[in-house]
């Protein structure tokens, strides 16, 4: 028998072999299976060679609203320019009027109601954030 050393080269094989067998869909659908099946989304990543926050975004069913997969620039634009017009273009935490982003108030990125979306300042987002994720300080 043959003694089998796994190297970063068999890794990259393996890797290149799981991409050639799935297309993106079939792919998504993998990482769903193992994952049903308890492993990692680390182990994952490694096996596709993407990040573990790409696989739970796959995972989980993420979407992004304004990326390059003809999603409607329009819309969200509008949408944002309602927001930062009904919030007066400040932040409504420190009223800051530079560098504004849009904040989804339940965290959910499919919710874009009016009422649901804030106008934030870079600064108190990161905060916000930080703050949800227990690493404010």
């Amino acid at each position: 028998m043959k003694n089998y050393i796994r190297t970063p080269k068999h890794k990259e094989k393996k890797s290149q072999v799981l991409q050639g067998i799935f297309g993106t869909l079939e792919r998504n659908e993998a990482m769903k299976r193992l994952r049903n099946k308890g492993l990692s989304y680390t182990s994952i990543a490694t096996l596709f060679k993407i990040s573990k926050q790409r696989v739970h975004q796959i995972v989980s069913g993420y979407q992004a609203i304004n990326n390059a997969r003809g999603r409607n620039f329009e819309w969200w634009g509008s949408l944002c320019r309602a927001v930062f017009d009904r919030d007066d273009n400040q932040c409504q935490l420190c009223q800051s009027r530079d560098k504004l982003l849009i904040h989804h108030i339940d965290s959910d990125d499919r919710n874009n109601a009016l009422d649901n979306l804030i106008s934030l300042c870079f600064r108190c987002h990161c905060k916000l954030h930080l703050h949800k994720r227990g690493d404010a300080s």
